[in-house]
């Protein structure tokens, strides 16, 4: 008997542990403190912010993911910051790119859209020497024709790239 007595009691307090569960929301943040406007898709909701700009998000679910498809006009020069449920984005610091081709062809490189070669272009197009503005540490290139390759090394301020 007493059995069935404690196997009621535990029963009951589980209950009533599981029936006290609520689902938290929480006030979130966004704020453009970036040069450029920023586009963004957050909780299912698409949005762009002007330089100076912000959101407030109210009642955000625990656990919601933090804004993705993020995306500038022009050159990618911005990135996101968080400090617990507040998202910022700021500009990149800008890294100066001096690019040497070694081949006897002009040969056009590109890093996604973290080049800036002036005019809005993210492409650049080499003869022999050329010098622009990159915003990453972590460069994809890719170049056309394709089988270039590409040697690079950052010093400092400075990334130094040679296609060969």
């Amino acid at each position: 008997m007493q059995k069935y007595f404690l196997t009621i009691l535990v029963l009951i307090g589980f209950i009533f542990q599981f029936s006290s569960c609520e689902v938290k929301y929480y006030t979130v943040l966004i704020k453009n403190e970036s040069s450029k406007s920023v586009s963004y898709v957050y909780d299912g909701d698409s949005n762009t912010l002007s330089p100076g700009e912000s959101k407030k998000y109210d009642e955000i679910k625990a656990y919601t993911q933090p804004p993705k498809d993020i995306s500038v006009f022009g050159t990618m020069s911005v990135k996101m910051t968080s400090a617990g449920d507040i998202f910022t984005f700021i500009d990149i610091d800008e890294i100066t790119l001096n690019v040497t081709n070694l081949l006897p062809f002009n040969v056009k490189l590109k890093a996604d859209n973290y080049i800036d070669a002036g005019n809005g272009e993210t492409e650049m197009e080499i003869t022999t020497n050329a010098n622009a503005k990159i915003y990453t540490t972590k460069p994809r290139f890719t170049t056309i024709p394709q089988q270039c390759a590409i040697e690079w090394k950052i010093k400092g301020n400075t990334m130094d790239v040679t296609i060969k």
